[in-house]
């Protein structure tokens, strides 16, 4: 790059440059901001939808008022869980990812992370599709069994590892949103408490 030029405006109109970014960065300091409130909110109504589902350990079901239906989960699953595979991630971009557990969260599901793996490694069979209903199986006793619905704007090549679970659910009887909700919500979330386990005080399992 020794022969390379390029241009650098005076001092002046560095400093009105700088002001432009700097109300750029307050504005989306602002919409960061906006977001996370918008997201406690949804999680609040998300919550109150849930509200008379308390007393699991006593009932080992949930009271949720007339109109409701309890049901297994096995009875709103087309088919079993399908697990992921756990890959290795590689230190270069090759355009084909794994997800990070973290994805899942108790707003549902996050790009937080996603690793690179070897193309040959990649399997088609578990490739993610938008809307796509994920539950993480293996976490923290706090964490494990959060559920997100996957959403991925740029639409990458990506599967899930071992440690989470797709669930293809007979939506006639319930939507996935709805499911995921529920999922995270106290109730559901007392309940996978007390089903997880493990011997290791850091990973539990359902």
């Amino acid at each position: 790059i020794e022969g390379y030029e390029f241009y650098i405006p005076d001092v002046k109109a560095q400093a009105g440059i700088l002001k432009i970014l700097q109300r750029i960065a307050d504005q989306e300091e602002a919409i960061r901001s906006i977001i996370f409130a918008l997201e406690e909110c949804l999680r609040a109504v998300q919550l109150n939808a849930f509200k008379d589902s308390s007393d699991v350990g006593a009932k080992n079901n949930c009271e949720l008022g007339g109109g409701w239906i309890n049901y297994q989960i096995k009875d709103i699953l087309i088919s079993p869980p399908e697990s992921g595979d756990s890959v290795s991630a590689v230190d270069k971009d090759t355009g084909f990812y794994v997800l990070n557990l973290n994805c899942l969260t108790r707003h549902g599901f996050q790009t937080n992370g996603y690793k690179p793996i070897e193309a040959q490694k990649f399997s088609r069979e578990l490739r993610l599709s938008n809307g796509d209903l994920l539950v993480s199986r293996a976490n923290t006793a706090d964490l494990v069994g959060f559920a997100g619905i996957y959403k991925d704007e740029l639409e990458r090549s990506a599967i899930f590892p071992d440690t989470m679970w797709r669930l293809n659910v007979k939506e006639n009887l319930v939507s996935k949103e709805f499911l995921k909700n529920y999922l995270l919500s106290p109730c559901a979330r007392s309940q996978i408490k007390m089903i997880a386990a493990g011997t290791s005080g850091s990973m539990k399992k359902i």
